[in-house]
């Protein structure tokens, strides 16, 4: 393989993985919302002491 292909698929990996991190991410956030708003589920996500 020449250097840009290892490169090309490097990049190819990261944005992949980078993409379904953020994209689950903004899905639970959603969710929780969601079901918050329907008044299904009560979130609190301060810090426990």
């Amino acid at each position: 393989m020449s250097d840009f292909e290892i490169l090309m698929y490097g990049f190819l990996i990261l944005a992949t993985a980078g993409s379904y991190w953020i994209g689950r991410k903004q899905g639970i956030t959603d969710t929780v919302d969601l079901l918050e708003a329907n008044g299904i589920l009560e979130f609190d996500d301060t810090p426990k002491k």
